[in-house]
C-alpha cells in the first residue's frame, strides 16, 4: 500500500483528522465549527503530548475553558498564540486564521514520535496555501500588537515599581523626620524638667555651686546653656583659672 501524500489545505485537514481520531466529542471536518468548542485543539495537543492535558476531564459545554487551556498549553510548547478565545466563541471562527494556527501545530509536532499517524508518510503543508497574503498581514499585525501590548505592560510595570520605591523612600524619610522630631522634643522636655528642678532646688535652698559644691547664696552666676550655677567668686576660666567678672546671668 502506497503511503498517502497530500499538500496544502487538504493535507492539513487530513493530518488533524488522523491526529484526533477516536477522541470523544471530536469530529474534524472543517477549519471552523469543528474547533469552536476547543476540544479538537485539546485532543490534538493530547495526541502528541498526553502529559500536558487531562483530556478525560474536559467537558464539551466548557468552550471558553477548553480554548483557554489549549491556547495556553500550545504556547508553552512554542506555538505562537494567533487566536483569541473571543474570536472562536462570539462568532463563527475565521477559517484562514484557524488554518494558520493549526499549521503552527503541525510544524511544532511533525517530528514527534506520533508524527506519521494514520499511515500518512508525509504531509507537505504549503505555508502560502494556508496563509494568504491578507491573512499573513493580519497575523503580522496581531503579532506586532501583542509585542506593543507586552512592551506597554513592561513599561507600566517599571513605572509602578518606580512609584512604589518612591513611596517607600518618602515613608522612610517621614519616619526619620518624625523620629528626629520626637528625640528633639524629648531632649527639650528633659532640659525643661532639669531646669525646673534646679529652680525648685534653688528656691528650697538646696541648690549647690557647680564648682565648690557648697550651697548657693549671695551673688551667683547661672550658665543657661548648661543649666549650671556658680558662686560669683567660683566662676572662672576652666583653662587658666582666671576669674571673669562678666556673667550671662546674675541671681541673688
Amino acid at each position: 500500500r502506497m503511503p498517502k501524500v497530500a499538500t496544502g489545505k487538504e493535507a492539513l485537514l487530513l493530518w488533524c483528522k488522523e491526529s484526533t481520531k477516536g477522541y470523544d466529542n471530536v469530529t474534524v471536518t472543517n477549519f471552523t465549527t469543528s474547533w469552536a468548542d476547543g476540544l479538537a485543539f485539546c485532543a490534538l495537543i493530547h495526541h502528541f503530548r498526553p502529559d500536558s492535558i487531562d483530556y478525560g476531564s474536559l467537558k464539551k459545554e466548557n468552550k471558553e475553558k477548553n480554548l483557554s487551556l489549549a491556547f495556553r498549553v500550545a504556547e508553552s510548547h512554542g506555538i505562537p498564540s494567533l487566536l483569541d478565545v473571543e474570536d472562536m466563541i462570539d462568532i463563527t471562527p475565521e477559517p484562514f486564521s484557524v488554518m494558520t494556527y493549526l499549521s503552527q501545530f503541525y510544524h511544532a509536532y511533525k517530528n514527534g514520535p506520533k508524527a506519521a499517524a494514520g499511515g500518512i508518510a508525509s504531509i507537505k503543508v504549503d505555508q502560502a496555501d494556508t496563509t494568504p497574503n491578507d491573512v499573513k498581514e493580519s497575523e503580522k499585525k496581531k503579532i506586532e500588537e501583542n509585542k506593543r501590548r507586552m512592551e506597554d505592560e513592561r513599561k507600566q510595570a517599571e513605572e509602578d515599581a518606580r512609584k512604589r520605591r518612591e513611596m517607600e523612600e518618602n515613608r522612610k524619610r517621614i519616619e526619620e523626620e518624625n523620629r528626629r522630631r520626637m528625640e528633639e522634643n524629648e531632649r527639650k522636655m528633659k532640659d525643661w524638667k532639669e531646669q525646673n528642678q534646679q529652680k525648685r532646688s534653688r528656691s528650697d535652698g538646696d541648690a549647690k555651686c557647680a564648682k565648690c559644691g557648697l550651697q548657693l547664696e549671695g551673688d551667683t552666676i547661672e550658665l543657661q546653656n548648661t543649666l549650671k550655677e556658680y558662686h560669683k567668686k567660683c566662676f572662672g576660666c576652666t583653662s587658666c583659672g582666671k576669674k571673669d567678672r562678666r556673667a550671662p546671668h546674675l541671681g541673688q
